[in-house]
């Protein structure tokens, strides 16, 4: 007699899965705050970095009323209710901060522009900092000293300042080997008003950087306001305007356009001009569009407030989120997710907010991959959390019981049963076999 043994595994007893392999995502933006602040405070700026060195990103809050910077401190992908560390003060009214390495050793500094026209620069020593600032500039704004940003503007790879001054011009702090100038080395001749975001780039693409500023006004025409944008002459050491938009914004709440980015918005290498008031102008050929591709148009009596610029739903294309606050209290902030398309942004989802919403940014403060979304309010700072969910639809993983031995002895063969109970869907599906 001879006898036959048949071997069944996991990999040869062919289970059918009614699964099909595809890639979809879906974004879904938390309707209420993951996280707020305890803190109660009139708050114009909060930004996010990792100041210890931890991989995680803190944050650091102006207090404008109070005079004083608040750090709260990422513990594991959680974020403290109240200040781990507060400065000392009040010192003034602070209305905008920014993080950059200013001396050079690698960690963010923290740098806060007041209300006196001056700039703090609070340095970091191995993610601790003094309760007072160690460096202040000279009083370099006729009024408000309002927005700041850190970039190597003249490329010697140091971190200069741009400060951004309230019905004044644009100022540049040069800073050699790690020491900055207390007084501006150049100033524009174009005006600026209200708490406008502007950006710095090398948008072209030739070593040099391009710095984009909203809502500017030239020769003292007031009525006439645009997004000047500006490049870096080494010849003179100063910026020169190289392009302007058409004529956009007012001098402050609904009217003003307070945010400029660079972004991809094509996809195509080029940087392209993103403003607030739901425009782009397209970089094409070595030339900036003047005329934009308009995507958004606010309600009237409704003020384009915060902004921020990020892939959120992971498809490679910038998208791009507003918040908009009515001109009169009471009514809610909306939050607006316009998601990037081959046919061009979109809203996608719009959120119900607390008013008054005054600067929007990004933190993935839980590091899953996801950029959340950070707001500043009268009141406290807030993080709306990412909840994108990519679905590979990954293979099942089939699993038929121990291998089985199984002697026919006879024409009717043997009797063989497989268990399937062992397996199991990545992606959590119904399995049927």
């Amino acid at each position: 007699m001879k006898k036959i043994f048949f071997l069944a595994t996991a990999l040869l007893i062919g289970l059918f899965l009614a699964q099909v392999c595809y890639a979809t995502g879906e974004l879904i933006w938390d309707n209420s705050p993951s996280w707020v602040a305890s803190t109660n405070v009139e708050s114009r700026a909060v930004r996010a970095g990792d100041l210890n060195s931890d991989g995680y990103p803190d944050l650091v809050q102006a207090d404008y009323y109070g005079g004083q910077i608040y750090i709260y401190y990422n513990n594991g992908g959680q974020l403290p209710l109240t200040p781990s560390w507060t400065s000392s003060g009040p010192t003034g009214c602070f209305l905008d901060v920014q993080l950059g390495d200013i001396n050079g050793d690698g960690l963010l500094d923290i740098i806060a522009t007041n209300f006196d026209g001056r700039v703090y620069v609070f340095f970091n020593h191995s993610g601790q900092f003094n309760l007072e600032a160690e460096w202040v500039s000279n009083n370099i704004c006729a009024y408000e000293a309002k927005t700041t940003k850190a970039a190597d503007i003249d490329g010697d790879g140091d971190s200069d300042l741009l400060v951004q001054c309230e019905w004044d011009g644009l100022k540049l702090l040069k800073n050699d080997n790690g020491i900055l100038t207390k007084s501006p080395t150049w100033s524009s001749s174009e005006n600026y008003v209200w708490w406008v975001q502007f950006d710095v780039s090398d948008y072209d693409g030739d070593g040099i950087m391009e710095v984009a500023v909203p809502n500017g006004y030239a020769n003292g025409n007031r009525n006439e306001y645009r997004t000047f944008v500006y490049k870096y002459n080494h010849a003179t050491g100063g910026l020169d305007v190289i392009w302007n938009s058409p004529v956009a914004g007012g001098e402050c709440g609904r009217d003003a356009v307070k945010h400029a980015y660079w972004v991809d918005y094509e996809n195509d290498g080029d940087l392209d001009l993103i403003t607030s008031d739901g425009k782009v102008f397209i970089y094409t050929n070595g030339i900036l569009s003047y005329a934009p591709i308009v995507f958004y148009d606010k309600p009237v009596d409704f003020a384009t407030n915060g902004m921020a610029v990020g892939d959120y739903n992971k498809d490679g294309l910038i998208d791009v989120i507003l918040t908009l606050y009515y001109a009169y209290q009471g009514f809610p902030g909306i939050i607006h997710y316009f998601e990037n398309s081959s046919n061009g942004f979109h809203v996608k989802q719009t959120i119900l907010a607390a008013p008054i919403i005054f600067l929007a940014g990004n933190i993935d403060y839980d590091i899953d991959g996801d950029e959340d979304l950070l707001l500043t309010y009268y009141g406290s700072a807030r993080i709306y959390s990412n909840r994108f969910v990519e679905t590979h639809n990954k293979p099942p993983v089939a699993n038929a019981g121990t291998d089985q031995p199984v002697s026919c002895a006879g024409a009717n063969g043997a009797a063989v049963t497989l268990d399937g109970s062992g397996s199991s869907d990545p992606d959590n599906d119904t399995l049927t076999y």
